[in-house]
């Protein structure tokens, strides 16, 4: 009984490690830090067609991410406002969950606005128009 109570906690700390192979993480398995970033670019593009498609359904905590992924840092929350910062940007970014825990539609709306009157662009793409610049 003792040994599998160990196990247990070695399986456990493995997983936090990143070392864990088990049932769980099938399909699931992270081989390396670019194959997460490589993840998270791919959810956000993904996301960022589906808002630009016109979509109303996108979780709050997705926009989160996406607001970030542009760039934006999360300067405060005061209460439910999430008040976002970019250094290119003169204005802050507001965003607050619905009560279902959705993005806001209009602000999704001024998010999009924002990003296309200074001309930003996802972090992970930003690398790639400055090598297009430079040739």
């Amino acid at each position: 009984m003792g040994t599998d109570e160990a196990d247990d906690g070695g399986e456990d700390q493995r997983r936090d490690e990143g070392e864990f192979d088990g049932e769980a993480g099938e399909g699931h398995e992270v081989k390396n830090w670019n194959d997460a970033k490589m993840s998270t670019w791919a959810k956000m593009r993904k996301l960022l067609k589906k808002i630009l498609s016109g979509s109303k359904n996108i979780r709050f905590a997705d926009f989160v991410t996406l607001i970030e992924a542009f760039g934006f840092t999360l300067e405060r929350i005061t209460g439910s406002h999430h008040i976002f910062f970019h250094p290119d940007v003169p204005q802050t970014i507001s965003a607050q969950p619905d009560q279902n825990g959705q993005a806001k539609t209009y602000q999704i709306k001024q998010f999009i606005k924002l990003a296309e009157k200074y001309n930003l662009k996802l972090q992970d793409d930003i690398g790639e128009d400055d090598a297009e610049d430079e040739e």
